[in-house]
């Protein structure tokens, strides 16, 4: 992790912020995703170590949307409505999930159909529900949540990563049908659930 998770000089923000969650999810995205980062060098040992806590517990590759096949205008758009991302996902970008001239998101011909990026995030977190049903029929589980809680998917565990500057709750489905877990995270935080 040390070539991708890389020290900088700038300042360290507050760790109850939307902009420490931020952080952290860069400091996941570089092992998980191999993404290459920079992070303050005020917290670059504190991210490295967390990051090493959620990675050990983990058992096993990560699940979601495979990184590689998304454009990069709808990472951090996808990101923000709470897809989970993987290396090697089981989710493909223009089979799975496609961008099309929809008003919100719809399943079609068993591929989710996604209006643009701007549209996407003008869309409140009803408006998404859609987008993150088909993520729990695929994957097993979603997230009930405000958006801008990015989540993090392995065979026996999640990890959500609050990147706003408000507490939010809700929960995280499955990944057993009926199976529920709360979420309470302060701004910046993350919650690890494992089954």
């Amino acid at each position: 992790m040390g070539d991708l998770l890389t020290g900088n000089s700038s300042r360290v923000p507050l760790f109850d912020s939307g902009a420490y969650g931020k952080l952290r999810s860069q400091a996941l995205d570089a092992v998980v995703l191999g993404l290459a980062s920079s992070v303050p060098r005020g917290v670059q040992s504190d991210l490295t170590a967390w990051v090493k806590d959620v990675i050990g517990t983990a058992g096993g590759g990560s699940r979601g949307l495979d990184y590689e096949s998304v454009p990069p205008a709808w990472f951090e758009v996808l990101c923000w409505a709470g897809v989970p991302f993987a290396r090697h996902g089981e989710l493909k970008w223009g089979q799975d999930l496609l961008e099309s001239d929809v008003k919100r998101p719809m399943v079609l011909r068993d591929a989710l159909q996604l209006p643009s990026p701007d549209r996407l995030m003008d869309l409140s977190s009803l408006g998404i529900k859609p987008m993150r049903l088909f993520l729990s029929q695929k994957l097993g589980c979603r997230l009930q949540s405000a958006a801008g809680v990015r989540l993090y998917l392995w065979p026996s565990q999640a990890v959500v990563v609050s990147q706003v500057d408000i507490p939010l709750g809700g929960f995280i489905y499955g990944p057993n049908p009926g199976q529920r877990f709360s979420m309470a995270l302060n701004p910046g935080g993350y919650q690890m659930v494992t089954w």
